[in-house]
């Protein structure tokens, strides 16, 4: 894999170092452990009703490790829920009968995960549509009161009534507000826990507007209940993606690595290096890179 868009990192042993194009630091040595990834996460759940794993739309290995994460038995017998921002709730009953057992159309199919309010991630992700599948897979291997329930957290939409943008805004102002709302129901009220797929962005609160995020909406009412684990995607510039990664060699792949309150937090902001696309805010980097989330995949 090329450093630029290395989705799983290796490891860190002794004392990391981390250069920018002009400069070097040395970061003392890293207290958290990595250990590998499912395990990691499913760690998470003993402390954390809800785990956000941060999708970076388009990212092949984590879409991957996504049907893996679902595949571990583990996961059916402790968690069970899973919260996706890639389909509508429009079309959740399709999906509700597509994962236990029962054949769907190609059209049917489809519409789960492009019928949607929200354009990002859009088209078709062959990576979505296996997660979907693997879930169906493990589900007919369990009785029904075991099986995995995946919730569409996009919120539903007729677009028959969607003439102009004007009508379709309103619907894309309530796309967290509606997750948040689902979350409280169908998770929380039931004392349940949740593995919370979005965009990473939607963990974190920003300065954009009137959207209101997911993470911040679920932590006004549990401050403590969400767990946010982002993706390493690497940086902007070749060479802090080389310095970060040249003595990660020893990780576990995947790896699951703590990042708040450890020096890989500060190992992720090196002033020179950028994480979030070109012309992006400086706050964005922090969360492109995973150095505010609370563990590191």
């Amino acid at each position: 894999m090329t450093g630029g868009l290395r989705f799983l990192v290796c490891a860190l042993t002794g004392w990391l170092t981390v250069a920018s194009a002009s400069a070097q630091t040395v970061v003392p040595p890293n207290p958290s452990t990595a250990e590998p990834a499912i395990d990691g996460i499913l760690a998470a759940f003993a402390t954390h009703p809800l785990v956000g794993l941060g999708d970076f739309h388009n990212l092949t290995q984590e879409e991957d490790f996504f049907a893996g994460l679902v595949r571990d038995p583990r996961f059916a017998r402790e968690v069970r829920d899973v919260v996706v921002e890639f389909g509508s709730a429009s079309r959740q009953m399709l999906l509700d009968r597509y994962l236990s057992g029962e054949n769907l159309t190609a059209s049917e199919l489809r519409s789960i995960w492009s019928d949607r309010v929200g354009w990002i991630p859009g088209g078709v992700r062959l990576g979505y549509v296996n997660f979907f599948a693997q879930v169906r897979a493990v589900n007919l291997g369990l009785p029904v009161d075991r099986r995995i329930h995946v919730w569409l957290g996009d919120p539903p939409i007729d677009w028959s009534r969607v003439r102009t943008k004007a009508d379709w805004l309103p619907l894309v102002h309530q796309r967290d507000i509606y997750a948040a709302a689902l979350i409280e129901r169908e998770i929380f009220s039931k004392g349940r826990k949740a593995l919370v797929i979005y965009g990473g962005e939607h963990f974190y609160g920003n300065n954009l507007g009137p959207l209101n995020n997911l993470g911040p909406l679920l932590q006004q009412k549990h401050p403590d209940a969400l767990f946010i684990v982002m993706p390493y995607i690497g940086f902007n510039e070749k060479s802090c993606s080389l310095a970060f990664e040249q003595r990660t060699r020893a990780w576990p792949v995947p790896a699951f690595v703590l990042v708040r309150g450890t020096a890989l937090a500060d190992a992720l902001r090196v002033p020179g290096c950028h994480a979030a696309p070109a012309g992006s805010p400086a706050w964005e980097d922090n969360h492109f890179s995973g150095a505010a989330g609370d563990a590191l995949l």
